[in-house]
């Protein structure tokens, strides 16, 4: 059977177009003909299995249009997962990036346009190759070798000895022979530090404490456990909250304590302490509130951005970032009992304040002393979260 001209025409034009197709897609190299350039946050080359893909972007978390290079987990959807960024130090304020080899066998970045182009990043490797190839492998490592050497596995240059903010497998820390450098991973935070800070561990209306590497379970003031044989399924109340009778209600002081988890919460900017204080005892659900202070008196914003916060339901993730100073300002007993206890652990915390504030009046130092914490060489701050419960209160120093 005969095929008309115009279609055989058509179908091997459609063949070869999809062929096109299929190898751009899959290209994981750079020549020296070639100029590739910014393609709107696709991948320019794709590693040969398609794990990685290098190209340009523009980052996500924030509502600049400054253009970079980098590398990518090329199959998880969404957000672009960037492992290493060329230019992180020299971005491109918009798309009109190149990325080529030059005369000297090194991969250089350009922005601008051909007749006015101006450099970026390089290589700049001494080494110089007859026949530049720079390929995307599949372990995300960018490498320039020569494409005449037999040894294929010999780079002149690699972007695993030059890691930004991402570890990944088959990158090796320590000292660079090439380049003659240490390298050194610097982590600037980790979690969880211990296990006081995984979720939970002490159960609702506990405290956690790290004594000997092992977290320590205690009931904040006016609970008891649960189970004595287990602290870590947490704290229930030793007594019932007088909704109906607030003159019952009395509370206790602890210092040093992380807030609790904010889940269930209600906030305001503007409300006053003894206002904070009625709002709580006016809701029998209301299980904690926390109020905020600086030195001089004035109120400074909480870590959420409030002055007053409420909390409902059981307390949980509370814990003490060092042994625990508690001091105890009221208890279930008797109203004389309770009086002589809170004017005793008033003029201990009064003394307190003093004292730090005489050592701030005197210099600043570098740790935390009565509650006064150094912000940096010059200034020093004081704040101070305190947290009242219909059973007890607490205070908790923040940084």
């Amino acid at each position: 059977m005969e095929f008309p001209s115009f279609l055989v025409t058509l179908l091997v034009v459609l063949n070869l177009f999809s062929l096109s197709t299929t190898t751009f897609a899959v290209v994981d190299t750079i020549r020296p003909s070639d100029i590739l350039r910014d393609n709107n946050n696709t991948a320019i080359l794709v590693s040969k299995q398609g794990t990685f893909g290098l190209g340009f972007f523009s980052p996500t978390t924030s509502s600049s249009k400054t253009r970079y290079l980098g590398i990518w987990y090329n199959k998880i959807t969404g957000n672009q997962t960037v492992v290493w960024v060329a230019n992180r130090c020299e971005p491109i304020k918009d798309s009109s990036s190149s990325l080529t080899t030059n005369n000297k066998g090194n991969l250089v970045l350009f922005s601008g346009q051909s007749n006015n182009r101006v450099l970026v990043w390089s290589t700049n490797s001494s080494k110089q190759a007859r026949e530049p190839l720079v390929q995307l492998l599949d372990d995300g490592n960018l490498v320039l070798r020569d494409d005449k050497d037999s040894n294929t596995t010999k780079y002149l240059w690699e972007s695993f000895d030059y890691p930004t903010n991402t570890m990944l497998p088959g990158m090796i820390l320590g000292w660079d022979l090439k380049r003659e450098e240490q390298q050194v991973w610097e982590s600037y935070y980790k979690i969880p530090g211990d296990k006081c800070d995984i979720y939970g561990t002490c159960g609702a209306n506990s405290k956690c404490t790290i004594m000997d590497d092992k977290p320590i379970c205690q009931c904040l003031q006016g609970f008891e456990p649960k189970n004595q044989n287990n602290l870590s399924q947490g704290c229930m109340r030793n007594s019932f909250v007088s909704c109906n009778d607030k003159e019952k209600d009395v509370f206790y002081l602890t210092t040093e304590l992380k807030v609790p988890e904010t889940k269930y919460t209600w906030a305001s900017k503007s409300m006053k302490l003894d206002e904070c204080n009625a709002k709580c005892l006016s809701n029998c659900s209301c299980s904690a509130y926390g109020y905020n202070s600086n030195l001089d008196g004035s109120i400074s914003d909480l870590a959420i951005g409030t002055e007053c916060v409420l909390w409902f339901g059981d307390l949980f993730d509370t814990r003490n970032p060092k042994a625990p100073k508690e001091t105890l300002v009221g208890s279930n007993g008797n109203s004389k009992v309770k009086k002589a206890v809170i004017i005793i652990a008033v003029i201990l915390f009064v003394g307190l304040v003093l004292i730090g504030y005489y050592i701030y009046r005197r210099r600043c130092i570098d740790v935390a002393v009565a509650d006064v914490i150094v912000i940096d060489n010059h200034r020093c701050e004081k704040r101070v979260l305190h947290l009242y419960s219909g059973h007890f209160v607490l205070i908790l120093t923040i940084a």
